[in-house]
């Protein structure tokens, strides 16, 4: 497999994606997996600008909900953490059209990590929400995660004494920092840096230009997108988020 994007991970998982009446069907098999994926970051030259900015910013939150998710392991902690570093330190020449191999292999490199990472661990409520957002809305999966994954974070750090899970409150406050210092290059993170963190990916929408979707009929689509969710997506979260919280959510990504 050849990715000529920089930004689904395909060529590290058994995973399929097409949009069947604007929703989400997924396949799933190993023979999907590719044997070997070849990585050129030249490919990603012709790329459009808004597919650039949509599908690093998908590898990125690929890398953030894996790295959070339940079902993680320290392998894929591992290539979480590498994608991020990756990904944070390149992007901003990449989008702006750079053509120096050193920035695109390693974003090539930075989404192929994310790949590997979810993988592992699977994704978690901010892709859930996503989907239907393009299937209503039109715009670019990896624009619709961008939009949910900042608001998601906030609610769970503000929510972090609802855990209901084994792994507890202390350890999914480390995740949370460790993730926040390597988005912030941050050596020694704090748990202030978490609001940090989501404050920094919430500026990098503004300045990439990813817009909000604009709402029409706000209370009919609310109904719509909460409903696309499955429970048991939520089930992967580190912080319990119910129905009741993703309706809130998605209340903000259309505000």
């Amino acid at each position: 497999a050849i990715p000529t994007t920089a930004g689904s991970g395909s060529e590290a998982t058994s995973n399929a994606v097409i949009y069947r009446n604007k929703i989400k069907q997924s396949v799933a098999h190993k023979s999907l997996k590719p044997d070997y994926a070849i990585l050129d970051g030249s490919v990603l030259l012709s790329l459009p600008v808004y597919q650039k900015k949509c599908t690093v910013m998908d590898a990125l939150c690929q890398a953030i909900e894996a790295w959070w998710s339940l079902k993680s392991t320290e392998e894929s902690r591992q290539y979480s953490k590498e994608s991020i570093r990756l990904i944070m330190k390149y992007i901003y020449q990449y989008v702006d059209g750079s053509d120096l191999p050193e920035v695109l292999d390693g974003i090539m490199q930075g989404s192929n990590m994310a790949g590997k990472a979810i993988a592992i661990a699977g994704t978690t409520v901010p892709h859930a929400m996503s989907y239907r957002l393009t299937g209503l809305y039109g715009i670019a999966h990896g624009h619709g995660v961008a939009l949910t994954l900042p608001k998601v974070w906030r609610h769970m750090i503000d929510s972090i004494d609802d855990i209901a899970y084994d792994r507890g409150k202390e350890y999914v406050v480390e995740v949370f920092r460790e993730i926040a210092g390597t988005i912030l290059d941050v050596t020694e993170p704090k748990e202030e840096h978490i609001y940090d963190a989501i404050e920094l990916l919430e500026r990098l929408l503004i300045e990439l230009g990813l817009k909000k979707a604009e709402s029409g009929n706000r209370s009919e689509e609310l109904a719509n997108l909460v409903s696309s969710v499955p429970e048991s997506k939520c089930k992967t979260n580190p912080v319990e988020t119910t129905l009741k919280d993703i309706e809130e959510i998605y209340s903000l990504v259309l505000e």
